[in-house]
């Protein structure tokens, strides 16, 4: 995989797997990263699945680590997330079974 950071920084941008060289920047497929000397793509054999843009940072000595620069209130911890997406599965399947309910009772 593809891992894209900051030079100053070191922050990822980008992780995917296209980071290619060209004429005007970094092509990552839906971007070009101007100003090649900002950034630095790094070849990654595991990203962790926490891992995300922004939210943490990279270097081939320290691995990834969490941005000291990112908002806490912003960092959501997989565990929170996996909270938030079952309490919206939870409210979407309420709406279907009203849905359903709806449409099999007779009138």
């Amino acid at each position: 995989m593809k891992v894209l950071t900051k030079a100053t920084d070191k922050t990822i941008l980008y992780i995917g797997h296209k980071a290619v060289v060209v004429e005007n920047g970094i092509d990552v497929g839906h971007t070009v990263y101007a100003n090649t000397e900002d950034y630095v793509i790094h070849d990654v054999e595991i990203i962790p699945g926490d891992v995300r843009i922004m939210e943490y940072c990279y270097t081939p000595e320290a691995g990834f680590y969490r941005n000291p620069d990112f908002p806490d209130e912003l960092y959501v911890t997989p565990e929170e997330q996996i909270a938030e997406l079952r309490d919206h599965m939870r409210t979407m399947q309420e709406k279907i079974d009203y849905i359903l309910d709806k449409i099999d009772t007779p009138k």
